[in-house]
């Protein structure tokens, strides 16, 4: 049935949609001025002005230190002056990492060799090491991923166990152990290494790109939390890395302007801090992420799906000419 609408009704139609355009033009310029000041405020303005981290205490605690991100972020703290709780698996590594630090920076240093695929009981240690310590930063880098891109059905039950008890587990329970302390001294960081996968779902790297969705809400609500506190808590969620854990596929395992290495990395993302709340580290990264942010859920999953299996394929293939 055909019902004709008249002057007053066509006005209002025209009124409802010029006001629904002006919201959504507003919000776009209010998300393109947002992500211009986080660029200036962490990217640009760090390099005319020095980085205290002193400010938040003497001590940092850096999980996953001995490899790629979280021994160039270690590298960083020192070089800046901190002294350093360093966690991770290997005590060998461990050892070399400190001899380093001291040797180029003359960083006090303590050592935990951990591994948190082990569990709860991994955990007293660090808080026989760390308690009475002025423990300013707590960096949770310490995480896994699957050796490439895969289905779901075919990650083994291990990896799952792993991608749990060491990508989800410490962030939580180290925040836990440490805040207290923080709180009392009205001043400290926790920073939280997450991910860009975690914008969305992401096919063939499921479990992973779970897990980092899960550190982003948490660091998020630590924040909320904490910051009438006096505590900076900070979510980092960056693009790829050239590092060895990226080395399965030339695309995204060797440095270019998109893909810096580790120590690129670090310097930019530690000169963020107190500055962002929320970043991915790098500047590059800051505009893959306002562009991924801000298309529908559909185009980031459809273009993450074919992205990982391409990164799938050049895996198998440097396997099979390895």
């Amino acid at each position: 049935m055909y019902v004709a609408l008249g002057s007053d009704s066509l006005s209002a139609i025209k009124n409802a949609l010029a006001t629904f355009g002006a919201i959504c033009s507003l919000k776009v310029v209010l998300d393109l001025m947002r992500f211009v000041s986080s660029l200036i405020r962490g990217h640009l303005l760090p390099r005319f002005a020095s980085c205290n981290l002193l400010k938040y205490g003497k001590w940092a605690v850096v999980t996953g230190c001995t490899d790629g991100v979280g021994r160039a972020y270690a590298r960083e703290l020192a070089r800046r002056g901190s002294s350093l709780v360093l966690i991770s698996r290997s005590q060998q590594k461990l050892d070399a990492v400190a001899e380093e630090l001291r040797r180029e920076f003359g960083t006090e240093t303590i050592t935990v060799a951990t591994d948190f695929s082990h569990g709860r009981d991994v955990y007293e240690r660090i808080a026989e090491k760390t308690r009475d310590l002025d423990i300013g930063i707590l960096v949770n880098n310490v995480g896994v991923m699957l050796d490439y891109p895969m289905p779901h059905g075919d990650v083994p039950e291990e990896s799952i166990w792993r991608h749990v008890l060491v990508n989800v587990a410490p962030a939580a329970v180290l925040s836990r152990l440490l805040l207290p302390g923080m709180v009392a001294r009205g001043r400290g960081a926790v920073v939280n290494l997450s991910s860009s996968s975690a914008i969305g779902p992401m096919p063939y790297m499921n479990i992973y790109s779970a897990s980092k969705k899960f550190l982003e809400f948490f660091s998020r609500g630590l924040a909320a939390e904490y910051r009438p506190h006096g505590i900076t808590v900070q979510t980092v969620m960056p693009f790829y890395i050239a590092t060895n854990m990226t080395s399965y596929s030339d695309k995204i395992g060797r440095t270019s302007m998109l893909v810096p290495d580790a120590a690129t990395f670090a310097d930019s993302c530690v000169r963020t801090l107190g500055r962002l709340e929320s970043t991915t580290g790098y500047w590059t990264h800051e505009l893959q992420y306002y562009a991924c942010s801000n298309v529908p859920s559909w185009v980031w999953l459809t273009l993450g799906e074919k992205l990982q299996k391409e990164l799938r394929q050049d895996a198998l293939l440097k396997q099979k000419h390895a």
